[in-house]
This record gives structure tokens, C-alpha cells and sequence, in this order.
């Protein structure tokens, strides 16, 4: 006798399917550097073709008739003529506008002693700007028995007419050595505190003085036009208060009634005043009888 059985059939598990991907090959390195050297070439011939192209091309431009020198504005002259300034750029720059160095026009105009600086443009096609910095006169100064003019720096500018008619400074020291140029500010400096001291508008004597004597950085010395042999000592400083003390005495030196070579107030608790040796006042009665 057959016996029934039962049988369970179980479904085989699917197998996953692996999905593989077909990856491109890689691209070789050496593949990837070659394509970046080659584009760094092709890059730098490019770049220099463009600079060849250029410079071959700037000749011919800028001595093209265009770009001719036809007009120089001067800006900033004060003492300085423009007319001098700009004979100067002209010989400096050349004919043409885009081939002269505007750092040797600035250099050819600094050259002159007025001129401290210089500002140069250019305007194109055909014009170049020019605005002068000029050094600024200050004081009348003795130097090689000539006088002249020195700016604020003691840098000689040139003849004295630039400032007029004005008191000469006395003891300036010719050398370039650096402590002559040194010793030279001081002795300036003493001169202009002098000079705004004694300018005073109320009581005014910076227009009757002759010359200021600053040899001695330690003691200024002044003599007046009416009295140039009268000698006025003043010491280094508080100028205005010492010269106060003497006023009544140059009243009568300003006014002849009194003959007076020397007066001292550099210490001002004592004011010493010296008339002239017997001999000298008996010249000064023969020419006044003269």
C-alpha cells in the first residue's frame, strides 16, 4: 500500500544579480601632464607673440606726428619764469610726447636752485603738465662777499633781489660738511626768531636793522642803518623784551644825539653802553663838519 506524502517544494532563493558597471579606463598621467604642457606652451608663445606685436608696433606709433610736443603747461610758478620752465622739459623730453622719461624732465627741473620738486603729466596726445613745487626765500645771507638768498633748509637759491631790500645775515659757514650745514640752521633759526621779534607792528625796528651778525650762535649781534658801527648785543633769546630796555637810548642813536659803538643787553639785569675811543668820535665830528 502506497502511502501519500507531502512534500513541500521550497523556492530557491534568487540569486542577486551583480550589476557590474564598465568604468572607462583612466586616463594616464602622463596623458594629463603632456595636455597641461602643452597648453602652458601654446599660452607663453601666445603672450609673447601679442608683446612682439606690440613693442614692433609702439616705434612707429609714438614717433607718429600725433603725439608731436606741442604744448607745456606750467603750474605752481611763483619766482621761477615759465617761460625758463619750459625751454627746460622741452630740451629734456623731445620732440615726441610718448618717447621722452618724464623722471628725467622732474630731475632736469630740480636741478635749478628754485625749483624744490616737480609734478610731470602726461596730456595726450600732444601736451605735458608741469606743476613746480619752488623753494621759498627766507633770508638774505653773506656767503663768498656776495649776497644771496637761502630757503628754510639753508640751500642757496640765488641772487638777493628775490627778497629785496633785507638785513644780511653775517657768519655763514661756506663748507658742505654735514656739521657746517647743521651749525648753518641754527644761525638761520636765530635769525628769523630775531627777525619776527624785533617786526613787531606796534614798535617796528626790523626795518632800520642793517645786518644781523650770528657768528656767535650764543650771542646775535645787530647793527643799525642809521648807526651801522654802533654793535647791539642781544644774546640768544627773549629778543623783543632785551631790545625794549635800550628803546630811549636808540631814540637819541636814531636821532644823532648820541654816539653810541656798543650796547650789551644780553644780560638784561645789566645793560652795558659804550660811547666811541676819543679818536673815533673825533673823526665822526670832522666828517659830520665835512
Amino acid at each position: 500500500m502506497v502511502r501519500a506524502t507531502e512534500q513541500i517544494i521550497q523556492p530557491q532563493a534568487r540569486r542577486k544579480r551583480r550589476r557590474s558597471w564598465r568604468k572607462e579606463p583612466a586616463a594616464s598621467p602622463h596623458r594629463r601632464v603632456s595636455l597641461a604642457h602643452i597648453y602652458r606652451i601654446v599660452k607663453a608663445v601666445g603672450i609673447a607673440a601679442v608683446v612682439v606685436v606690440l613693442v614692433a608696433a609702439y616705434g612707429p606709433i609714438a614717433s607718429s606726428s600725433i603725439f608731436t610736443l606741442k604744448q607745456v603747461r606750467v603750474t605752481g610758478n611763483v619766482r621761477f619764469p615759465a617761460s625758463q620752465a619750459e625751454a627746460i622739459v622741452r630740451e629734456a623730453m623731445g620732440q615726441y610726447i610718448l618717447q621722452g622719461d618724464l623722471a628725467e624732465v622732474r630731475q632736469a627741473l630740480k636741478q635749478q636752485p628754485l625749483i624744490k620738486d616737480a609734478v610731470v603729466t602726461r596730456i595726450l596726445p600732444d601736451m605735458l603738465r608741469v606743476k613746480l613745487i619752488e623753494r621759498e626765500p627766507v633770508a638774505v645771507v653773506k656767503s663768498s662777499e656776495k649776497l644771496v638768498c637761502v630757503d628754510k633748509e639753508g640751500v642757496i637759491l640765488g641772487d638777493f633781489s628775490l627778497m629785496g631790500a633785507q638785513p644780511a645775515l653775517l657768519g655763514w659757514d661756506e663748507r658742505t660738511s654735514t656739521l657746517s650745514r647743521s651749525t648753518n640752521l641754527e644761525r638761520l633759526k636765530l635769525y628769523l626768531e630775531l627777525k619776527q621779534a624785533l617786526g613787531a607792528a606796534d614798535l617796528n625796528y626790523w626795518n632800520k636793522v642793517d645786518q644781523v651778525d650770528v657768528r656767535n650762535l650764543r650771542d646775535v649781534v645787530v647793527s643799525l642803518s642809521p648807526s651801522p658801527t654802533t654793535q647791539i648785543h642781544l644774546g640768544d633769546r627773549d629778543f623783543r623784551q632785551r631790545f625794549s630796555l635800550i628803546v630811549n637810548i636808540l631814540d637819541d642813536l636814531l636821532g644823532g644825539r648820541l654816539q653810541v659803538t656798543y650796547i650789551d643787553v644780553s644780560d638784561p639785569s645789566r645793560v652795558v653802553v659804550r660811547p666811541p675811543k676819543r679818536s673815533d668820535a673825533q673823526s665822526s665830528a670832522s666828517r659830520l663838519a665835512q
